[in-house]
């Protein structure tokens, strides 16, 4: 805008100049209004430059605003997300063990199915990122599930967890007690 104002400057120097040394003959009158239609240009060119400043300036505002809503609706939703995390812990805390074990086995049946997308030459790239994602999120489940359990494995009596491995492995107690028996 400066250079604008600066070229009306002189072309007005430059009327100024052609008035006093040439007078009023024919050519000096067409430079004249040559020159008065420039420095006309230039001053709407300056108008239209203020006013693209003027819109830049609040469409500049407007994002600063937006900038702090987008902001303060991310720290808002940080807040849900935590509390909602808590929540959900609390749920967690009072369901049976098994039902943990079971949400488990389900979340990684489900990323065995993932992973099988994820392998297939065939599939597409979007349907490729879609299963790379869930199995993310699963993943980041699964680990949150997994210390939730081991916590109350340790909880639990020590009679209890020989009887889940038992179970486990397929063996039971009187089946152990009859192969002593055998043996002995």
């Amino acid at each position: 805008m400066e250079v604008l104002r600066r070229k009306i400057a002189q072309t007005d120097a430059d009327i100024e100049v052609i008035h006093e040394n040439q007078g009023s003959n024919i050519e000096s009158e067409a430079e004249l209004r040559r020159l008065k239609q420039l420095k006309k240009n230039y001053q709407t060119n300056l108008e239209n430059k203020k006013k693209e400043l003027d819109s830049l300036t609040k469409e500049a505002k407007n994002r600063e605003k937006e900038k702090a809503q987008v902001d303060r609706l991310r720290a808002s939703l940080a807040a849900k997300e935590s509390k909602t995390n808590t929540m959900e812990e609390r749920v967690n805390q009072t369901k049976p063990l098994e039902d943990l074990k079971e949400q488990e086995s389900e979340l990684q049946c489900q990323n065995k199915e993932d992973q099988v997308i994820i392998q297939d030459e065939n599939a597409s790239p979007s349907d490729k990122e879609a299963a790379e994602g869930r199995v993310a999120e699963r993943n980041e489940e699964l680990a949150h599930l997994q210390t939730q359990i081991a916590e109350r494995e340790r909880g639990r009596p020590l009679l209890e967890r020989v009887k889940e491995i038992f179970k486990k492995y397929g063996m039971t107690l009187t089946a152990i007690l009859i192969a002593t028996g055998t043996t002995i």
